[in-house]
């Protein structure tokens, strides 16, 4: 895999891979996991509150920070995680990021862009997470990866 190229990120992605680092760190993982990402994105507070990830996937999934904690603690069992030796990040979580930089061409690689490729990464264990939430990983990547949608800013 193509190293990541990590100061393309906004401080609010910096900020959202280190709580994502924490709440994988909390489960005992020595990986960041494409649901650690997720986690990280949703409950870190952004600067500008009206692009709040969080508050669209609530409105628009009914997915709180305790839902997903919940799902995550009962998925945790389940590690499915296929992760080369010495990666900081299981292949999904890099399959997201590096659709999130190849996602701008130019300029900073926000919240919105991660999600994006989050939402597009087919990682077994966020598709497993999304599934127990009701989300529909596919709209997901629609909304997430539609150019028409004001609410994918660079964040």
């Amino acid at each position: 895999m193509t190293a990541l190229q990590l100061d393309r990120f906004t401080p609010q992605v910096e900020e959202s891979i280190a709580a994502a680092g924490r709440h994988a760190s909390g489960y005992g993982h020595t990986v960041i996991g494409a649901e650690d990402l997720l986690f990280g994105l949703l409950f870190t507070k952004p600067t500008e509150p009206t692009s709040s990830l969080s508050r669209i996937m609530e409105q628009r999934f009914d997915v709180t920070r305790y839902k997903v904690s919940l799902a995550i603690k009962e998925l945790s069992g389940t590690d499915l995680y296929d992760t080369p030796v010495g990666e900081t990040y299981t292949r999904g979580a890099q399959r997201a990021l590096a659709f999130a930089e190849g996602k701008v061409e130019d300029g900073p690689v926000g919240r919105y862009d991660v999600m994006a490729g989050l939402a597009s990464c087919e990682d077994s264990n966020l598709l497993l997470l999304l599934t127990t939430l009701n989300v529909d990983p596919n709209y997901l990547a629609r909304v997430m990866n539609d150019p028409n949608n004001s609410e994918n800013g660079r964040v």
